[in-house]
């Protein structure tokens, strides 16, 4: 109207309709107003600034107001420390800016989201947050956390794996409840192809929140999707009822047959073949024993019959989204069946067998080190041979001079490749003697995505290329390559023995160079 008067403007807020009779101007400036302020807390080994994305995509949206903190340290502290950070950044440099009764929304990904809730629960945090959206995040443990425990039992270098594992540790159990959190909406995002979750994928669901599952996501990629913002842009502006994005259940893979290797750090061969004719034989190695199994999917985990004859062994088993990583966990012969699969043994699908590609030998470099940034990684190199033999050296925190080495099996699919990495020596301290490596890879252009299990859970297999090492190859020979550039080989002794392990003297004598 001319005037600058509508008669009347319809308001959408906490499911009410009303009407008011307000000027033009002012009614653009209620709708701006009512863009609530945005808090973001990153997940372990990242900042503040892994929110760009979604920040630029939020600005488009009329969002004004955003607020991201960088913990410190960025990685592996305890999450009662993270959330006396929170609080004290929510306390300095949040409410001063909005005012002391203003509300703001919060994005939470992975370690951040037990951070969170810690903080609304424990330190006052209901009465600044009006909804939160927590991304792949740990409310009923991660598997990662019950791995690295078995090295580091106090939790001295990874801080929050006393809090957060799989086992319902105190700081667990107070999240089972909303108490404490009853003014707080959530909405949750997972992925069951996050392999930080694989065989325990509801960990990151909430029985009070909205869930929502975004599958073909990694743990990464369910922060970043298109569907993920578009869910948390319905729910930031109350339309999520009508978003049904993230509704549909997964079906989840429940049958076990074909041919299984033990993966574990358990310096142990290990073979099961379960058939779909309820026909099952184990070879350890030396010898092989055949059996009957009998299964029941009726709830989770799956329960599971193995039957050999010296009895029978009761356990329970659970698959990834891609069915090929297992989670077993059996009972001594005649025993009781276990309560929970927490820290179950781990298996993967018996690699095909299969020539190395060519296009993949040589020495690989990395240019940015994906979720090895979780250990610090400065340097990272990766050989693969024509023999199907791989050497990984490197410079980490905790390895300074990291060297694995052993057999490697590639599986090519039509648009990547999944690698086997057989660990026959190692010197970082979570990967043992005669245990797998799993991890997809991804080359195009001359260039490689490489997703591989993080240390801490090696037995989980990667299930899509998310947050992957990018390396090229070489153009400088890898540091051994270096040293025996400058090397000849004059001899070399018959093997000690004729077995898998043997024991050979080489002799080297340096290169004249004209």
């Amino acid at each position: 109207a001319e005037d600058g008067i509508r008669d009347s403007v319809a308001f959408r807020g906490l499911g009410e309709v009303y009407k008011r009779q307000v000027s033009t101007q002012s009614t653009w400036d209620i709708l701006m107003e009512e863009k609530i302020p945005i808090v973001f807390a990153h997940g372990n080994t990242e900042s503040g600034a892994a929110w760009a994305t979604i920040i630029e995509r939020l600005k488009k949206h009329g969002y004004k107001q955003f607020f991201a903190i960088d913990f410190k340290p960025s990685a592996n502290e305890s999450c009662i420390t993270y959330a006396l950070q929170l609080n004290d950044f929510m306390n300095k440099e949040v409410i001063p800016k909005i005012g002391p009764h203003k509300k703001v929304a919060l994005f939470a990904h992975s370690l951040g989201v037990t951070t969170t809730r810690y903080y609304i629960k424990n330190l006052g945090g209901n009465a600044h947050i009006a909804k939160a959206i927590l991304i792949a995040g740990g409310n009923h443990g991660i598997p990662s956390c019950d791995t690295v425990l078995l090295g580091d039992p106090q939790g001295k270098i990874f801080k929050q794996a006393p809090e957060i594992h799989t086992g319902i540790s105190p700081f667990l159990q107070k999240m089972m409840t909303p108490e404490g959190e009853e003014d707080v909406k959530y909405l949750t995002l997972s992925s069951p192809h996050d392999y930080y979750f694989s065989t325990l994928e509801d960990s990151p669901l909430i029985d009070w929140a909205d869930n929502r599952v975004i599958p073909f996501q990694g743990h990464w990629g369910v922060r970043e999707c298109d569907d993920s913002f578009e869910v948390s842009l319905a729910f930031l502006e109350g339309k999520e009822a009508t978003c049904p994005i993230g509704r549909a259940l997964f079906p989840m893979p429940d049958r076990p047959f074909g041919s299984w290797d033990n993966c574990a750090n358990t310096n142990k061969i290990e073979r099961y073949v379960f058939t779909d004719d309820w026909k099952v034989t184990l070879f350890d190695g030396t010898t092989t024993k055949a059996g009957k199994y009998r299964i029941s999917t009726a709830k989770f985990p799956n329960l599971i019959d193995i039957e050999f004859p010296e009895g029978i062994y009761y356990g329970l088993y659970a698959l990834n989204a891609c069915a090929d990583n297992l989670a077993l966990k059996l009972s001594e012969v005649n025993g009781k069946r276990p309560k929970s699969h927490r820290l179950p043994v781990y298996y993967y699908r018996t690699p095909r067998p299969e020539p190395m590609p060519e296009e993949l030998v040589g020495t690989w470099k990395a240019s940015e080190f994906g979720n090895l940034v979780a250990f610090g990684a400065t340097e990272y190199f990766i050989t693969f041979t024509k023999e199907k033999t791989f050497k990984i050296e490197g410079k980490v925190v905790f390895a300074p001079k990291l060297l694995m080495e052993g057999k490697c099996f590639i599986e090519k699919d039509p648009e990547l490749y999944k690698m086997h990495l057989l660990l026959e020596s190692s010197n970082f301290f979570v990967c043992k003697i005669n245990s797998y490596l799993g991890g997809l890879l991804e080359l195009k252009a001359g260039k490689m995505k490489l997703v591989a299990a993080a240390t801490t859970i090696l037995p989980l297999r990667p299930q899509v290329i998310d947050h992957p090492i990018l390396l090229e190859k070489a153009k400088q020979n890898s540091p051994s390559q270096f040293i025996f550039s400058l090397l000849s080989l004059i001899h070399i002794s018959e093997p000690t023995r004729r077995y898998a392990i043997s024991y050979a003297v080489f002799c080297l004598k340096k290169k004249k160079h004209q």
